[in-house]
């Protein structure tokens, strides 16, 4: 499909190289002492495409390179898009293009699944023995801040040479993206963590757009915890709406699994709040050290899954209950 498109834009010394289109970047003008010269690129990232120019540096998906310069061919495409995903038997394609403002198309980004087993980001996948199941549900970039300005060019304005990152999506109830979390695949990174919202409004929390409001729902503090729980979501930052959380599910239905660190000053103060404000909270037991401070960690070092399941069980607490108790916890 995209290369009747390409021909379509009457794209400068349009040539194709294997997967790749390469042409006369029409953003720049390209060289201005070569007129043979051509730093244009749209480049096959996993079935997915990316414009590139080698000479201005501009990086965006092809979907905005569409939108942003040739409008009127890009709402041919997305209507394109859709139908092909859908069968060609849509009957509301342009209700469909209204909402098509973020979509995993529109990441331009290969899924942790789609990697060499060999890949760096794979591997940390296995050495955390996060179930395979969840290699369908991340992406990867090489360079993260470079993807996100290729996005939104006024959330960064410079970005370094290489930033290799997990990106975890972060999802409505409705299953639109709504913030993206890049987390660093380099051990000795400054930033863990890099969360960007798409939408100023959106909360940070992931995983809500699978969980089932009739169950108990686990919530954790990071991604990788809550891959190990049925049912779970976790937090994308200490600033977790906890009236957000009511709007989906009834407050009893929430059991907040806090990593075992009783000495963080910053954990205890989270714990605080979510009894105060009346959620269940698990304290997890002093015994459990051995193993770790997060689920994450306990699985790596071989807890048994039913130990871990029956000490959450044995220790989740509700209001004074759970006060008494965090007392005792954070004490010993």
């Amino acid at each position: 499909m995209i290369s009747k498109y390409l021909h379509y834009l009457n794209l400068p010394q349009l040539t194709k190289v294997g997967t790749r289109w390469n042409f006369r970047c029409v953003i720049c003008g390209d060289s201005k002492k070569s007129s043979t010269k051509k730093r244009g690129w749209i480049l096959n990232q996993g079935g997915r495409y990316h414009y590139y120019c080698h000479n201005c540096g501009a990086s965006m998906p092809f979907y905005i390179f569409l939108k942003e310069h040739y409008p009127q061919v890009y709402k041919d495409y997305i209507k394109d898009y859709i139908l092909s995903k859908n069968g060609n038997q849509s009957s509301d394609v342009h209700e469909k293009i209204k909402e098509i403002k973020i979509v995993a198309e529109e990441l331009s980004l290969e899924k942790l699944s789609d990697l060499d087993i060999k890949h760096k980001a794979v591997q940390l996948f296995i050495k955390r023995k996060i179930p395979k199941k969840w290699l369908n549900y991340l992406y990867y970039t090489d360079n993260y801040m470079e993807y996100v300005h290729s996005l939104f060019p006024d959330k960064c304005e410079t970005f370094p040479k290489y930033d290799r990152r997990i990106v975890i999506p972060y999802y409505s109830k409705h299953k639109k993206i709504t913030c993206i979390q890049g987390r660093s695949i380099n051990k000795y990174s400054n930033l863990r963590y890099i969360t960007i919202k798409f939408d100023d409004n959106a909360k940070k929390v992931c995983g809500i757009e699978r969980i089932n409001s009739k169950k108990p729902i686990f919530v954790t503090e990071g991604f990788f915890d809550s891959c190990f729980l049925p049912n779970a979501i976790s937090m994308g930052g200490a600033d977790l709406n906890l009236e957000y959380l009511t709007t989906l599910a009834p407050k009893d239905k929430f059991i907040f699994v806090f990593d075992l660190e009783f000495r963080n000053i910053e954990i205890c103060n989270r714990i605080e709040k979510v009894i105060a404000e009346g959620f269940k909270v698990c304290l997890l037991p002093h015994s459990l050290q051995s193993f770790g401070k997060d689920i994450n960690e306990m699985v790596m070092k071989g807890i048994p899954k039913q130990l871990l399941f029956d000490n959450i069980k044995n220790n989740t607490f509700q209001g004074l209950s759970a006060k008494i108790q965090f007392k005792l916890w954070k004490q010993c």
